[in-house]
């Protein structure tokens, strides 16, 4: 039994080692947590709270106003965010959201476990895991860091360009210094004691010199691979850490910060004009990655050229 409890503490010390304080796990997979994280120095979070009924949404709009986002916990790229515009659309795009949700759960059910019987059994639709969030105007950004104990050890930062859809996925962005959002990110960092890669996405402000968080991703994001200003690039500065190696600043620097990411800008339009004068970061030394995602037969005879080239 001895034996027993000291491999348990064991591995419960070699999670906590690898994922970063149990007290974290909540905040940052639960979008209506941000909230929690307001008092911090250099965070700024627009009003964001858990909904768990219509009257809750419009008591929420009352307080606090039009427009607003509904958030599904457990989604990303922008699916299941839905904007609210009017009173009139409260109903409908809470109903929307609740409906994605059981899909979701019912899809997971399907390919991870091969339980079809979800599909065929009445779902409530008084679960949790919908958060409302006051709609901020300006232009989208975020960071990545790798991080190590409550420490940022590195850091790379970007504001978009172009998305897939009003709410989808960033396919260009610009690589940009990003201090307030840096300095989001490692005061959070420092609150929750977390470890590894985390993604931050910000609203920049119009009208005030603030970077807004919106979102808060506990995993490695599209742009971890980009070069740092003034660090390491991040999964070298988190096995340095890790290693207790020192690793130097990253020398490698790009011909210019605009950036068309892969595959997502190809996806959204083989005829951009991104793709001729922004940074590709194709990953041509995985050709049969690339292939994989060649969709049409212009991309796929640029990917042929570029990988014999590689070669």
């Amino acid at each position: 039994m001895a034996r027993d409890r000291s491999d348990m503490r064991r591995i419960a010390s070699l999670i906590e080692t690898s994922l970063g304080s149990p007290s974290s796990y909540e905040i940052v997979t639960r979008r209506s947590s941000l909230a929690e994280l307001a008092p911090l120095p250099d965070v700024h979070i627009p009003q964001t709270a858990h909904v768990d009924s219509v009257g809750h949404l419009l008591d929420w709009i009352q307080q606090y106003g039009l427009p607003a986002v509904l958030k599904l916990d457990g989604s990303s790229g922008g699916w299941d965010v839905v904007m609210i515009r009017t009173t009139r659309e409260v109903v409908p795009s809470l109903l929307k959201v609740r409906l994605h949700k059981i899909a979701m759960r019912r899809m997971k059910s399907l390919l991870f476990g091969g339980d079809v019987e979800p599909f065929f059994v009445a779902s409530s639709f008084s679960s949790g895991g919908v958060c409302v969030q006051s709609y901020v105007s300006g232009r989208l950004a975020n960071c990545a860091v790798a991080c190590w104990q409550g420490d940022v050890l590195a850091s790379t930062a970007v504001e978009v360009l172009q998305r897939s859809s009003d709410f989808g996925v960033a396919t260009v962005v610009r690589r940009v210094k990003g201090e307030p959002m840096i300095a989001a990110a490692r005061s959070i960092t420092k609150h929750l004691q977390l470890s590894g890669f985390f993604g931050f996405d910000f609203v920049l402000d119009q009208c005030k010199p603030q970077a807004n968080l919106i979102e808060i991703n506990p995993r490695a994001t599209q742009i971890n691979h980009f070069p740092s200003y003034d660090s390491p690039d991040l999964p070298s500065a988190l096995f340095g850490a890790i290693c207790n190696k020192e690793v130097l600043s990253s020398s490698d620097r790009w011909s210019t910060d605009e950036v068309a990411l892969f595959p997502n800008e190809w996806n959204r339009d083989p005829a951009s004009e991104w793709l001729s004068k922004a940074i590709h970061d194709v990953p041509f030394e995985e050709p049969e990655l690339v292939r994989y995602f060649a969709h049409s037969r212009s991309i796929s005879q640029i990917i042929s050229s570029k990988i014999s080239a590689f070669r």
